[in-house]
């Protein structure tokens, strides 16, 4: 093994840096103790950090073991426990990870240390990145364990990640360092042990070089993923609610697959891989398409265009009975008169009685300003209106027969003979 100096070199820590230090008692966390010890009090200001599980019987006598060996080497220590009484029934491994992390975070809070230190190495990165690729193929996840990353307010190092598990093992050996072993690694009915036990050997007999591929693979992926993202970032447009996604178009499924996502993080919504193979199916189709994402959220892929849409309540139908009246209909304000008033705008001719303003419903139908009669439906896939307008637009309606709807052109819609005495007009009272 090279010094310390060497693996900590990337990472340009400040002398006089304030570190805690992550010590389980077994063979990687003791060994970086080791390794770190002789820096104390100049280049950087160590605290050592335990916290016992009590997951399993021996796990008092590794505190005593870490709190031992930190004395040794005239070392700061804590220790924090997890009561069995606190321990969930099931996910635990994933709140006794939270739960130390809430400890280590405290700690260095209390000591004034910006940097937590932890002993990964190269096998628990080949670990990982094997366990998430049969987890997943997104391609982020297979970066695994970063050596620099932030948790919160503390920054995380792993400055073992490269180094194989059997080069710690000969270093404490060499050096006479106790550590202790953990049962619950034999556990095969845990995934990273099986992958541990049982995948990782075979690799390893193909080429013995698997940790340093692998340190490779992921320091390549990471810097692949970097340019990656700037790459995207120069390509999707300024955030906003809308996304045009026709120069999009001829790239690759891959490719746009990544765009979406990026896109999609701008807003804060991730989609399962089925979704979002329908979703750029969609965008690539000449129509509109809606899906409901939740919290009061939904994502439009309409003609060759993304959307995000709060989805809004269904406006109440209101029947406008008496002419020469106004009626609130949702934000708007509407009327049927025999003439227009004053600070009114004309929106259609409409035949004499009541007039039910409402959403669409199925069999409605409009005249068009050529005479010709087409189904509602119809009309707003030729004039190419998103879902999220056909679903909230407005309509004037006498049964299924359509005399103005909202947003369209009064021009387009037919208007009927202005010299009809039993027409009256449509009228929006404009504030």
């Amino acid at each position: 093994m090279e010094t310390i100096e060497r693996y900590l070199a990337p990472f340009a820590l400040p002398a006089g840096t304030k570190v805690v230090v992550a010590v389980s008692g077994g063979i990687d966390s003791m060994v970086l103790m080791h390794l770190l010890a002789p820096l104390q009090g100049h280049a950087l200001q160590l605290t050592v950090a335990h916290f016992d599980h009590q997951l399993r019987p021996e796990s008092a006598q590794e505190q005593k073991l870490v709190a031992d060996a930190a004395a040794a080497l005239h070392l700061p220590f804590r220790a924090g426990a997890w009561p069995a009484a606190q321990h969930p029934q099931s996910g635990l491994e994933a709140a006794a990870r939270q739960a130390r992390y809430a400890f280590l975070t405290q700690v260095a809070q209390n000591v004034g240390a910006p940097v937590l230190m932890t002993a990964h190495h190269g096998d628990d990165q080949v670990e990982t990145v094997l366990f998430r690729l049969a987890r997943t193929g997104h391609l982020p996840a297979l970066v695994g364990i970063k050596p620099d990353s932030q948790r919160g307010p503390l920054r995380v190092v792993r400055p073992l990640l490269t180094i194989p598990k059997a080069e710690l093992l000969s270093y404490a050996q060499y050096h006479g360092i106790p550590y202790a072993e953990d049962a619950s690694n034999q556990d095969l009915h845990y995934s990273r042990n099986l992958i541990r036990q049982q995948v990782t050997p075979i690799l390893k007999q193909v080429n013995p070089s698997l940790v340093a591929h692998t340190a490779r693979m992921t320091q390549a992926l990471a810097a692949t993923e970097a340019l990656a993202q700037r790459q995207v970032a120069s390509m999707l447009p300024a955030p906003g609610d809308t996304v045009d996604w026709r120069r999009f178009l001829p790239e690759t499924q891959a490719v746009q697959a990544i765009l979406l996502e990026a896109a999609l993080a701008r807003w804060h919504m991730v989609l399962t891989p089925r979704v979002a193979r329908q979703v750029l199916a969609a965008l690539a189709a000449d129509g509109s398409r809606r899906f409901d994402y939740g919290q009061g959220l939904q994502l439009e892929a309409a003609y060759h265009e993304l959307r995000r849409v709060a989805t809004a309540p269904t406006p109440q139908a209101v029947l406008l009975e008496t002419a020469e009246q106004w009626y609130q209909v949702g934000s708007l304000k509407l009327g049927r008169f025999t003439a227009l008033p004053a600070h009114a705008q004309a929106l259609a001719v409409l035949p004499a009685g009541p007039v039910l303003i409402r959403t669409r419903q199925p069999g409605d139908e409009l005249k068009l300003a050529n005479g010709q009669h087409q189904l509602l439906r119809r009309y707003f896939i030729n004039q190419k209106m998103p879902q999220s307008q056909r679903q909230t637009a407005l309509v004037a309606a006498q049964n299924h027969r359509v005399y103005w709807v909202e947003g369209i052109d009064r021009g387009q819609l037919f208007q009927g003979s202005q010299t009809d005495i039993l027409q009256t007009v449509l009228a929006l009272q404009i504030e």
